[in-house]
């Protein structure tokens, strides 16, 4: 016997007394936020720097800590935008990629269809 999975629910779910849904949130960042060019042709060159502030940034906010915990708010947001702005980039990568692997897709069916109807 074959048991279908349930379906996944439409709309807002009530989880633990909040309302969520399905949908990824949108990164936001502001104009003067973001740390890199949305309109690279190759992103992962502009998200391996960020990355690399992201390491360096997090060492800061270690020493931070351990010499001057007053000013940890400082870094945490500095911190915050790194995080938001590699978020971004890994979603405009994904949509990429999501339109590659379509187009990509239809490429292989339309050669696929051409060459059943030649040997036909």
């Amino acid at each position: 016997v074959h048991v279908a999975p349930p379906k996944p629910p439409a709309g807002p779910c009530l989880v633990f007394g909040e309302n969520h849904t399905l949908e990824p949130p949108q990164p936001t960042l502001e104009a003067d936020e973001v740390m890199y060019d949305p309109s690279a042709q190759d992103l992962c060159n502009e998200l391996l720097p960020l990355h690399r502030q992201l390491q360096a940034c997090v060492a800061e906010l270690l020493q931070c800590l351990v010499k001057n915990p007053s000013e940890h708010q400082r870094h945490l947001r500095h911190l915050s935008q790194i995080v938001r702005n590699e978020a971004a980039i890994l979603h405009a990568m994904r949509l990429r990629e999501a339109r590659f692997l379509v187009l990509q897709r239809l490429r292989c069916s339309i050669a696929r269809k051409r060459d059943f109807i030649a040997s036909v």
